[in-house]
């Protein structure tokens, strides 16, 4: 059984995480938010990289993101907004209303369009993070491929370099990226590859991000902010 030396809890990895991660990724362009649950699945860290300095994001309900996916997809007129989500068209006319008035959407002759540029740029990072549970961490990893542009899974540094080859082998196959965690680092070993899941839940993880309060990252993080010109570079090639 492959045991982790470096840290005693898997909390005490997610405290060196995080600090990583604020300290050296958080900033204007990009959000990280710690268990935001997207659907049934739960990320110990999403990233969102969002292409320029963006105010907090207004917070959106699950049936206002899968209209404004519609949106993003093309524009569309309500009945087929609510054709395609198997809805009421009053629900519809209702989040169309609340999009239109939000700046989030706009009215095109007899349909709608997308009016923000947020998602045409937007890119999402997954992070699970795990002590020896390669197993559960790989399965989780892939899951969020759904809604993540790029998924990664976190292990201590020591574990990591063990068995490194396999754990190797199996990003691979899975299509995911690996962490390694020192007690006073964090560096990436497999590069993530990137992808387009286009998903309604990938517009509620990119919107519920950007609505994240920030003012915790802040305090955490300091003056230290990150420049970049394509965050998804920095962890999904």
């Amino acid at each position: 059984m492959v045991t982790a030396s470096s840290f005693a809890y898997e909390a005490d990895l997610c405290r060196t995480l995080t600090r990583e991660l604020l300290s050296k990724m958080a900033s204007d362009e990009i959000r990280v938010v710690r268990h935001l649950q997207v659907a049934t699945e739960i990320p110990d860290y999403v990233l969102v990289h969002s292409g320029e300095a963006q105010s907090v994001a207004p917070r959106l309900s699950s049936m206002e993101c899968a209209v404004l996916a519609q949106l993003h997809w093309g524009e569309t007129a309500r009945d087929a907004i609510a054709d395609h989500l198997f809805s009421q068209p009053w629900r519809i006319e209702a989040a169309l209303t609340r999009l239109v008035r939000l700046g989030l959407a706009t009215i095109v002759g007899t349909a709608y369009a997308s009016a923000t540029e947020v998602l045409r740029h937007a890119r999402v990072i997954a992070i699970e993070a795990k002590l020896t549970r390669w197993a559960d961490a790989l399965d989780q990893a892939r899951s969020y491929r759904r809604f993540a542009n790029a998924s990664y899974v976190a292990l201590p540094l020591d574990v990591l370099r063990r068995r490194r080859e396999h754990f190797r082998r199996d990003c691979e196959t899975a299509q995911i990226g690996l962490l390694g965690v020192a007690p006073d680092s964090c560096c990436i070993d497999v590069p993530a590859p990137h992808h387009n899941p286009l998903t309604i839940d990938w517009v509620l993880t990119v919107m519920r991000s950007l609505a994240a309060n920030v003012s915790e990252k802040r305090r955490i993080a300091g003056t230290q902010s990150t420049s970049c010109v394509d965050g998804s570079g920095l962890f999904a090639r």
